[in-house]
């Protein structure tokens, strides 16, 4: 690798490490129900009942919260892991996604590549490399996956082991873009089925069990019950980059680079049955949008190469500079803008305030006490003050909880003058703005009721 390309690459993972990083800027806390409810089932692998009424039974993300349980086990504090181990994945995600691209095409579209990720949005619902969640390691294999593939390495299906505990949806996209990869070179086709089948073998003690209990329903531990926007591509990507991305298809077809377009073939026919029908198959629609936005970094990077390919072959050398000069401004300034503006509208579950409440809290109040307080911070709740809590917001559609959530929305509008709430309940510990003589303050917006 020539210096100057060195260079690039690392300007542009510097680039994507700061746009990633922003939001944790000034914001010491995870930033996503998700991750708050990782910490929690990560720390419930050590310590007592944390989740609700009772500790839960095995997950289909296991391996994730053993990596930070982990991590928090050898001295790395969870709000350490939550905040700058995005930083550590984007630069994990551009080396994986470079390796991959230059090894199936040449080192410029590669680097260019790279910029794409840079600049790829995050949100609250699509995920991305702003959040430190299992669908980080995902974003990290399928290319790498896909790159030792390319090199002929027998290990790939290790990453398949290890995102079948970490990330099955990830899981089931390595499955079918590898399987692609092997029928369509058709070299050892018998041996990386039957590497693939060992690999599934080795994660079948995390899965036995929950299929025998569960059968079919199982799939269904995988997506939320919920109805959700599709996504523009365009608007979310940025116009410019779509159209990169959209010309680098035009130029795949024209190199004969069959086995990219075979990648989107099945991702685009999942995400437009999806907007036609409304119903999920294989992996649901929001992660299908990840990994089709891995393959665009891709087509991106060979639009990318055309066009310097293109300026390279004008007789002025300085045609190279105003036309590298002229791609990079046209790619970067509305991009930086359109992905600083999608960072402005991530949401914050807590401050400061709360995490000292929530703190306080672990370390004063009674162990088996039940709680409520605003529904959404329970949330951060759960893992910072290992109390269990009456309720809170779960994700997707849950009757039961929209319907323990309004009582409890209800209870605090009332200034919590409810006490038969409490009562019924079995309720002792309540975080909000109370008017209750009967309710003692322990703490400033911290009341108890009962012994």
């Amino acid at each position: 690798m020539e210096k100057k390309s060195v260079i690039i690459l690392a300007l542009f993972i510097i680039l994507g490490i700061i746009l990633n990083f922003l939001p944790h800027l000034d914001y010491s806390y995870p930033m996503h129900a998700d991750e708050w409810t990782h910490m929690a089932l990560a720390k419930n692998l050590t310590s007592s009942t944390l989740y609700f009424e009772k500790a839960p039974g095995k997950d289909l993300e296991i391996g994730f919260h053993l990596i930070i349980a982990f991590l928090n086990k050898i001295g790395i504090s969870y709000l350490f892991i939550f905040r700058f181990f995005p930083v550590l994945m984007t630069i994990l995600i551009s080396l994986s996604v470079f390796l991959w691209v230059r090894e199936i095409s040449n080192e410029k579209a590669a680097l260019f590549s790279v910029l794409f990720i840079a600049l790829l949005n995050s949100n609250a619902t699509l995920l991305g490399m702003v959040y430190f969640v299992p669908l980080s390691f995902g974003l990290l294999f399928i290319p790498f996956g896909l790159y030792l593939l390319e090199t002929k390495s027998k290990w790939f299906f290790l990453l398949f082991t290890a995102l079948l505990y970490i990330h099955p949806p990830s899981a089931l996209a390595f499955l079918l873009l590898i399987s692609i990869t092997i029928l369509y070179k058709r070299e050892r086709v018998i041996q990386n089925f039957l590497l693939i089948a060992f690999g599934g073998a080795l994660a079948l003690p995390l899965y036995l069990d929950i299929f025998l209990k569960k059968g079919a329903e199982t799939a269904k531990m995988l997506a939320y019950n919920t109805d959700y926007k599709t996504v523009f591509i365009p608007e979310y990507l940025g116009w410019i980059i779509f159209i990169l991305a959209m010309a680098g298809i035009v130029f795949a077809i024209i190199r004969k680079k069959y086995l990219l377009l075979l990648y989107i073939i099945p991702l685009v026919a999942l995400m437009l049955f999806y907007t036609i029908s409304g119903i999920d198959i294989f992996v649901y629609y929001w992660r299908i949008l990840m990994y089709f936005f891995i393959i665009c970094s891709a087509f991106f990077g060979f639009a990318c190469q055309e066009i310097m390919d293109f300026a390279n072959q004008l007789d002025k050398k300085k045609w190279v500079y105003i036309i590298t000069i002229l791609l990079l401004a046209f790619i970067l300034i509305p991009a930086v803008l359109h992905k600083i503006e999608a960072n402005n509208k991530l949401y914050k579950i807590i401050d400061d305030k709360d995490y000292e409440t929530f703190s306080w809290i672990k370390e004063n109040t009674n162990p088996d006490a039940i709680a409520v307080l605003e529904p959404f911070k329970g949330y951060a709740f759960t893992p910072i003050a290992e109390r269990r809590l009456y309720t809170k917001i779960v994700p997707g559609k849950s009757l039961f909880y929209e319907a323990r959530n309004e009582e409890v929305n209800v209870f605090l509008n009332e200034s919590c003058k409810n006490l038969s709430f409490l009562e019924i309940n079995n309720i002792s510990l309540i975080y909000g703005n109370c008017s209750n003589e009967k309710l003692q303050e322990v703490y400033p917006d911290v009341f108890v009721f009962g012994d």
